[in-house]
């Protein structure tokens, strides 16, 4: 079946194109992916918060959950609570304020059944 220009493609050679046109496409997607990826400033920054994220999560035990790229970066800045050695008698001067938090913030997490809430702080039916 001859096409308008005098020269017709078999089947064959049509998918030759085909083929020969997506490992371009693929290959050429790759390649400008690269080399964005080595043009960017901040790559090395972004690999080393990447790994410390990872490294800071599974300490903790958070593991399988994928994160995003801002994601990644701000949990690279996340303290590990185990890995930090000051205790109350470290904080001079601030008495005051070392009771107040441990009886506002520590209290209720350590004695959970102390502050459930009663009926009287629900709405009425």
């Amino acid at each position: 079946m001859p096409s308008a220009g005098g020269m017709a493609l078999t089947k064959n050679e049509l998918i030759g194109i085909m083929l020969r046109l997506a490992i371009f496409g693929v290959c050429s997607y790759y390649g400008i992916k690269w080399v964005v990826d080595q043009m960017d400033p901040t790559r090395k920054q972004k690999i080393q918060a990447q790994k410390q994220a990872q490294k800071l999560m599974s300490r903790i035990g958070v593991k399988g959950v994928k994160l995003s790229e801002y994601e990644m970066s701000i949990a690279a800045l996340l303290i590990d609570p185990l890995g930090i050695s000051v205790a109350w008698r470290d904080i001079g001067g601030l008495k005051d304020i070392i009771e107040e938090i441990q009886e506002t913030v520590i209290l209720p997490m350590k004695k959970r059944h102390l502050f459930r809430s009663s009926s009287l702080l629900q709405p009425p039916k």
